[in-house]
This record gives C-alpha cells, structure tokens and sequence, in this order.
C-alpha cells in the first residue's frame, strides 16, 4: 500500500506546514499494516451525553432558534496554552486517541468537537476513505479550515465550523459502516449533524461560495445515509444552483476571469449532479439540470493527484470510479427525460428507440473491468472504505438498468414510478425484469460484504434491494423448473429480512406496502419452488 501510506505521509508534511513549530515531533514512522485501512484502527469511542438527532426531528416548517453568530468566542475553548499548534497524530499512537466529542457551551450555544488529535485523526480517515473517491475537498483547504478552527483562526467564522463538523460526521458514518463501528459512531454523527442544522438558515442570505456549496453538499451526502433521505434532495439541488451562480457551469468561450478553484468547483459540480440524478431517478422526477444544458467539462481519466480513483490494496489494479459515477448519472438524467418528457418524441416507437439507445450505453458502461472482478476477489482486493463506494455505483446501476427494462417491457403502461408499490406490481406482471438477474445477484453479494445489519448502506441503497428482491424472486418463479433455485430463495429471504429491518426502524406507509408487496411475492414464490420439489419425488 506505497500510494496509501505516501497520501498519509504527505497529509501529515502538509499540516505540520500550515501550523507554528511544535513544542515535540510526533513519530515518523508507520507500520504499512495500521496504516492500510484507517476505518479499522481500534480506536477508541465512548458515549456521549450530547443530544441527538434523526433525520425526521426536522421541523415542518424548516425554523430553527439560531444566529449568525452562533459559535462566536468558542474557539477559545479549543485553543489550549498548553498546546498552542494543532499536531497531527501518528496512525501508531491511534489506539490512544480520543474521539468523542466534548461539549462547549458559552450561554444557550453548543458547540461539540472532538480534542485536537482526535479531530485530526478523523480528518485523516476523511480524506482517505471518502474524499479521494469522492473529492468534496481540496486536502489543503480543508486541512487549513480544521486548523484556523482548533488554533483560534475561526472565531465567528460559523461556516468554517460547521464544515468541519460535517467532514467529521462523515468519517463517524463510515466508521459506523465498517466491521469494527460502534453505535457511539451513529450518536456522534447526530451530535454533529444536530448542530450544523441549527446554523442552516443564516446560511440562506450568505453570498454564493464554493464553500457553502460544500457545505449544502455535505449535508446532501449524511442525509443519504439517513432513514429519512428526502431533504438531500434539496440540498443537493442548492448546490447545483450556487455552483451556476458562481459560474462553474457557463458556456465555454466565455469572457469571465478562470477562478483558481475552477477544478475543484468542477469536482464538486460532478458529486452533486451524480447525487441529483440517481435521486431524480429513484423518485421518478426530472433531473435539477438538463444533461443537454451541461458545459463543465466530465472529470479526467487519470489527474495528477488521483482523485476519484480507488486502488488495490495489493498490486496494480485502480479504476476511477468517481467518472464512472459521473457518467452513469448522464445516462440515468438522459433516461428520465426519456421517460418523462414523452411529448417531445413523435411516436411511441421512437421513443423506445431512444431508451434501447440508452441500454446500448450503459452496456457499454459496463464494460469497464471493475465489474470483471468476482465478489471474492473484491473481498480481498480492496480496502473495506472502498467497498462502500462500489456498492454505491452498483446500487445505481442497478437501479438504473432496472428502470430501463422496465419500461421497454412495458413502454406507456408503465404510469407509476416502478420503486413504488402500483409500478412494482406492474413490472412484476411482465417477468422480462428477470433479465437483471445477475446483476442483482452480483449487487446482494457485494452489499454481503459489509457487517449485517448495516441500516445507513441500506438506507442508500433503499431502491435497489428492493427492486434487487423483485428480479431475484421473478428469476426463480421462471425457472424453478430447470435449475435447483434453493440457493436464490435463501438470498431472497436474506433480503426480505432487510427490508423487514427498514420497516420497523421507520414507519412509512409506502415502505410499508412495499414489504408486504414482496413478502407476499416471496411466498407465492416459495410455493412454487415447494410445488416443483413435491413432484420430483
């Protein structure tokens, strides 16, 4: 792992030269086995007795009591005389670095932060495990914002540290992804989320700026991992907005002066189109901006600073999967015009042509040799950080390729959104949704890799363990005569499970009729394989 333990090595030089000299020099050198995977390191996290908060203890109408001016003077609290300069932590003294976040109040204000190494340390994992992938920051930049925070450089500053709070609610939740995550990790991702709403409304009047659009962004990416994802949408949505209003999106040739932070503005362009698309897509909506009204520039291959790409934790082998996001999301934004927009094509048949168009493409998509790669392999050839963002594109490829298929078997008949139960029983009805079978084969057994029970991946993930269940119960109904489906029904059943888990952490109606949708599904499907059993006897 040379390329992981130089990126952890530079982030280290970098920090050290952005702070005043430190009183003593923490430990160089690293083991390469504790620095491999940082979401692994046994560190320690206890509870806290902060406040928490859920997705759907927003208030309807949107208010909260705050001020501009909200963690003024709070800095001071994290400025200690004794340790002046903000130091960054040896991945080998990991193990004694504290996590929780400790509570500050100056009157009815809170402010909750991590002490300083451990703020460090999770901005570590941050960067490593989430934004390499998903570049939502400039590692200096957001270095320098963590810094100005913890050595008094922030004061009154609200969204320095809000921003912060976001990318360590962020590291918590892939933290509480992984084989080693607690449930102190889930309670320090409310903490953080609880106050970083309340600073939300005076954001509103603040001029445009790329981090602000950060800032919304962030937000988009915690509440997706939520059991109430649907304000995502909005924030994802202002992002988009701002980021035109600063320009990132005008027609090339134009005459306005190139800002310096045109690539990452670029970067974060790409996050929230790709959000916004597989959002517009699982609920059936149009996508915030048209993909024939899009002028940035689709991320490179290959960038000097290997942003977007997710490497072997052995050998060669890297794929840029952030492009790859991106260039699903403007298969998945052309498709819902394709669908939605029915007006604009001739005749039904030309229609169709445009969505078997769209299935050659994301054929082609698919081609890349990542999805070569057995589930196995997987297992051994990655970072478990790095899974996540695997199950995120093949969740939205699934996704993607079951609506597809949907709507070619079914064309103008189709009237609900298939994700819902009246489009579910439709799709059902025609069987032809059976030809994903080994994608969501493929797509269970990837999800299989992460620790069971794991409700913020599924929560994501919603659409398509659904629609996943659905093609892997119609493939058994369909060939229970031919081959031993014993195998598959067992998977079902494992999925079915999920969906069971989901209904009972959150009461919705919809999702409701979804599990009895395909409970019921399930039995009429292990009635069939039972059948089929009995009279080969």
């Amino acid at each position: 792992m040379d390329t992981l333990e130089t990126r952890l090595r530079s982030l280290e030089d970098l920090i050290k030269s952005s702070v005043a000299a430190p009183k003593t020099t923490p430990p160089q050198n690293q083991s390469q086995e504790q620095s491999e995977n940082t979401t692994s390191a046994p560190v320690s996290i206890e509870a806290t007795n902060s406040t928490s908060w859920t997705a759907d203890s927003v208030p309807a109408d949107g208010t909260f009591a705050t001020t501009d001016s909200q963690p003024h003077d709070i800095s001071q609290y994290w400025n200690n005389e004794e340790s002046p300069s903000f130091q960054m932590p040896s991945v080998l003294d990991a193990t004694d670095i504290d996590l929780r976040p400790q509570v500050r109040m100056k009157g009815d204000r809170k402010c909750s932060m991590p002490p300083a190494q451990g703020g460090l340390f999770l901005l570590q994992e941050f960067l490593m495990d989430f934004n390499t992938a998903v570049p939502l920051f400039d590692a200096e930049s957001i270095s320098t914002v963590f810094l100005d925070c913890y050595n008094g450089r922030a004061d009154g500053l609200v969204i320095s540290w809000v921003v912060v709070k976001i990318v360590l609610a962020i590291a918590h939740r892939l933290r509480a992804m992984s084989p080693l995550g607690v449930a102190q990790d889930t309670e320090n991702v409310q903490t953080y989320l609880e106050e970083s709403m309340e600073a939300i409304p005076g954001f509103l009047l603040m001029k445009p700026s790329l981090l602000l659009a950060q800032c919304y962004l962030g937000m988009a990416i915690l509440l997706s991992t939520s059991s109430r994802p649907q304000p995502a949408a909005r924030f994802v949505s202002m992002t988009l907005h701002m980021l035109q209003d600063l320009h990132v999106n005008d027609p090339p040739g134009d005459n306005a002066a190139r800002n310096a932070n045109e690539l990452q503005m670029q970067r974060v362009f790409w996050i929230a189109y790709s959000m916004d698309a597989d959002i517009s897509l699982r609920a059936g909506r149009l996508p915030t901006l048209s993909p024939r009204l899009i002028n940035v520039e689709l991320c490179a291959a290959e960038t000097d600073d290997n942003k977007g790409e997710i490497c072997a934790a052995e050998g060669e082998f890297k794929v840029n999967v952030f492009r790859l996001r991106a260039q699903l999301a403007l298969i998945q934004a052309q498709l819902m015009e394709c669908i939605l927009e029915p007006r604009t094509f001739e005749s039904e048949h030309s229609q169709k042509v445009v969505l078997q168009s769209l299935a050659v493409g994301l054929d082609q998509w698919r081609e890349n040799p990542l999805f070569d790669i057995s589930i196995d392999r997987f297992q051994n050839l990655l970072h478990r950080s790095d899974l996540f963002h695997i199950i995120v594109l093949e969740s939205a490829y699934l996704a993607t390729a079951y609506v597809v298929r949907a709507h070619l078997s079914l064309g103008s008949n189709l009237r609900s959104n298939p994700f819902i139960a009246d489009g579910l029983m439709a799709v059902i009805s025609t069987g032809a949704i059976a030809e994903s079978y080994n994608e969501a084969r493929r797509f269970i057994g990837i999800v299989n890799l992460l620790p069971a029970d794991n409700v913020p991946c599924n929560w994501l993930t919603l659409e398509s363990v659904v629609s996943a269940l659905v093609v892997l119960l119609a493939h058994i109904t369909q060939n229970s005569q031919t081959v031993d489906t014993t195998a598959d029904l067992g998977v079902a059943k494992s999925v079915l499970h999920t969906l069971y888990q989901l209904v009972d952490f959150r009461k919705d109606p919809e999702l409701t009729n979804l599990q009895h949708l395909c409970a019921d599904m399930y039995l009429r499907t292990d009635l069939v394989v039972q059948q089929h059993n009995a009279s080969k006897r």
